[in-house]
Order: structure tokens, then C-alpha cells, then sequence
């Protein structure tokens, strides 16, 4: 038997598959004030970067976006989520942070975790 490395998404997932609803770092309460900070309106297209199980999706479409735009690189949770998100003026795009194929100025506000790909730093910032 092969010994298989967990890496950063693999272990987001397997915290996912036992329960766990908030898997960005700080939890339900800093996803609240990073949503509340964000001062969202019926105008606004927002992009989520990593959107995992839709726990952040659900409440910023509760605000009646103008679009939501869900960057997914998980296949599963890719399926799962144009399942459960699918709708007018919103999409999931299964792929990497990276290569969105988005165009510049798609949208004007976006979330997502810090630890969203393996990229190295410096192509980060």
C-alpha cells in the first residue's frame, strides 16, 4: 500500500466530509465581519475564491447580489456547488485561482481564503 500525502486541500476536505461547516481560518464569526465589512449591495459582482462547501456563498447570496461567481478547484465540491448555487447571475467555474479566465474587471469585490493555492509567495503578492 502506497503512502498518499495530504495536502492543504485534501485536508480541508476531509474536515468538510466530518462536519465541519466553516473552514476558513477564524471561523463563522470572521466570515460574518469580513461579509459585514464588505458592505455588500444589489450592485455588487462578487467573485469567491474557493467557495469549499458553500457556507460563505449562502450567506453572500442572501444579499442579493448582482452576480456570484464561485472559483472552485475541488471537482466534487465543484458538482455539489452548481447543484446547489446554480441560478440566474450565478456560476461556478471549476479551476484554479489563478487561471479563472475571468476578465479584468468581471467584478468589484471578492472573498476568498489566504491559502487558496500552492503558489509560491512571491507570485502572490
Amino acid at each position: 500500500m502506497k503512502n498518499k500525502r495530504i495536502d492543504r486541500e485534501q485536508r480541508h476536505w476531509i474536515l468538510a466530509k466530518m462536519g465541519k461547516k466553516v473552514l476558513r481560518r477564524g471561523g463563522k464569526e470572521l466570515s460574518l465581519k469580513i461579509i459585514d465589512d464588505l458592505q455588500i449591495s444589489t450592485e455588487d459582482a462578487m467573485v469567491e475564491f474557493a467557495p469549499g462547501i458553500g457556507y460563505t456563498a449562502n450567506l453572500l447570496l442572501r444579499k442579493n447580489l448582482k452576480t456570484f461567481t464561485g472559483i472552485e478547484l475541488n471537482e466534487e465540491a465543484f458538482r455539489k456547488l452548481t447543484q446547489k448555487i446554480g441560478g440566474i447571475n450565478r456560476k461556478i467555474i471549476h479551476t484554479n485561482a489563478a487561471n479563472t479566465g475571468l476578465k479584468e474587471g468581471y467584478a468589484n469585490k471578492l472573498i476568498g481564503r489566504s491559502d487558496v493555492n500552492d503558489a509560491s509567495r512571491s507570485s502572490k503578492i
